[in-house]
């Protein structure tokens, strides 16, 4: 593996993927860098928001970007609500979440009239 260009200055973060603490200065906004052992998306917390708040979004975004790996919709579906919920002003977490919605709605079979028979 490659080491990452980025400086050590920056803020702390753990992957929820790899599992590897790091220190790395984000994107602002919206406050996400990548993951510099395996690519993960990352998020941090805005400094000017609410912390736990934005901290419990990014863990529920973390948990959403596990389920769209192993291709479960319906969890990757309930857990960018919850983070949606949680930070509505991130348009990341709603672009993402009607993709999903979009994916779920090509997934469901379409209900087919029967034929009406004659008597």
């Amino acid at each position: 593996m490659t080491p990452s260009s980025r400086t050590p200055e920056g803020d702390d973060n753990t992957c929820g993927v790899c599992g590897h603490e790091v220190r790395i200065e984000p994107t602002r906004p919206p406050g996400d860098a990548t993951c510099p052992h395996c690519g993960a998306l990352l998020w941090f917390a805005d400094k000017q928001a609410d912390s736990p708040t934005t901290a419990k979004a990014a863990m529920y975004w973390r948990r959403a970007q596990v389920a769209l790996g192993a291709e479960n919709w319906q969890a990757a579906e309930r857990w960018l609500s919850k983070a949606a919920a949680l930070d509505p002003g991130n348009d990341g977490f709603r672009q993402e979440l009607e993709q999903v919605r979009q994916k779920l709605a090509a997934l469901r079979p379409t209900k087919r009239r029967r034929k009406r028979q004659p008597d």
